[in-house]
């Protein structure tokens, strides 16, 4: 009890904290139901807003849906946490039954939860046969989901790639070559050998000249960008203390200052020119 209570509590604290804040925060727990980079095809269904009118909606939403509309990874994983139930379920059918009668008459002396444990048995170690007979069964099941899953596996990818659903995409035709030989990277040579089922062929260049300018550009972008943020941190120092002084402006100076107005233009209001952050290229 002193286990089972403070857990229990724990999890319906945290349950209901889960309903409450589901329909409040969409952006977290339902973000592809309204996500303008989606298409309305690839948006996901929305499910009513209440604390427990949406579980049936959930629920019906079938299993092609999640594999046609994102990806076969996902849809083999939620796959997985599905036979992970079911493996946990039939497993609690076949030891529970069987070994909580066998733990609990085993005439060991123990209390509380160890009752039902093997420590308790001491009197026979034929129950152990049950525990024996309990390990190879429930073990076979697991093999046997395994296996079965293996081969749902191989006939789901084979047939989900063949479909024209997947196969009119870009990416599924698009495969991406890595540790060609350099007397392999020519577009005639690659032609030849992929023969003519290949629409086009892309060689990735050399771009280290270009990977260079970029990481220049980027430097000087940010240096222009610390001296913009010091150029107005100047010019509001400055303004905030020629307000102190009383040198209030008139309505029409300060409607130069705009939205639409530059920052430098602004700041040579209150700064002087060598006050301006600089810095050498």
């Amino acid at each position: 009890v002193s286990t089972l209570v403070p857990v229990l509590l724990f999890a319906l604290v945290w349950f209901a904290l889960f309903l409450i804040l589901r329909s409040k925060f969409p952006r977290n727990y339902r973000p592809r139901t309204f996500l303008g980079s989606l298409r309305q095809n690839e948006r996901s269904p929305s499910l009513p807003t209440g604390l427990f009118n949406w579980f049936g909606a959930f629920f019906s939403l079938p299993d092609t849906y999640v594999l046609n509309h994102h990806s076969l990874d996902g849809f083999l994983f939620l796959r997985l946490l599905k036979i992970s139930v079911v493996t946990c379920f039939v497993g609690c059918l076949i030891t529970w039954p069987i070994l909580f009668p066998v733990n609990a008459t085993g005439g060991g002396g123990q209390t509380q939860f160890d009752l039902l444990t093997m420590g308790n048995v001491t009197n026979s170690y034929y129950r152990y046969f049950a525990h024996a007979g309990c390990a190879y069964l429930f073990f076979g099941f697991v093999m046997f989901m395994i296996t079965r899953e293996s081969i749902f596996f191989i006939n789901l990818r084979q047939a989900y790639l063949m479909s024209p659903y997947y196969s009119s995409r870009l990416s599924s035709r698009t495969v991406l070559f890595t540790s060609v030989p350099a007397d392999y990277m020519n577009e005639t040579k690659l032609r030849r050998m992929l023969g003519s089922s290949v629409r086009r062929i892309w060689i990735v260049s050399d771009v280290k000249d270009l990977e260079d300018l970029v990481e220049e550009r980027d430097k000087v972008a940010m240096k222009l960008e610390a001296a913009e943020t010091k150029l107005i941190k100047l010019a509001n120092a400055a303004r905030l203390k020629e307000e102190k002084k009383g040198g209030a402006r008139h309505d029409s100076e300060e409607a130069v200052i705009g939205p639409n107005a530059a920052s430098g233009s602004t700041a040579a209001r209150y700064i002087k020119p060598k006050q301006r952050p600089t810095h050498r290229l």
